[in-house]
């Protein structure tokens, strides 16, 4: 899951940064899937206030433990928690926000 800025600039650059850190960790994009919301679920300053919400779906060509496979996703998440905020394109940077990511079994 990956909460991310609603201005679409914005959002195509963590997802840009995001994307190229999983590449540096060796790893690989293998998607990314909007999320589904009911909108009519929540007020009007929940919405005001909501992130745009994607899932990002990574996953390794070379052979790796589940162990490993986990630790370079945490690397992942630990850079782009840096990076993304320190970026100069970002204005709403606490809008980023990567509290998992979907481990994905896939040899490509």
């Amino acid at each position: 899951m990956v909460f991310l800025p609603v201005e679409p600039h914005e959002r195509l650059e963590a997802e840009g940064i995001l994307e190229r850190i999983v590449r540096e960790e060796g790893l690989t994009v293998l998607g990314w899937r909007d999320t589904p919301i009911n909108i009519n679920s929540i007020g009007r300053v929940a919405r005001a206030s909501q992130p745009y919400i994607e899932q990002i779906f990574v996953g390794h060509e070379e052979v790796l433990t589940l162990d490993e496979f986990e630790r370079k996703l945490y690397v992942v998440r630990k850079r782009a928690e840096i990076e993304v905020p320190a970026s100069e394109g970002i204005e709403k940077r606490s809008m980023f926000y990567l509290p998992s990511l979907f481990l994905a079994h896939h040899r490509l």
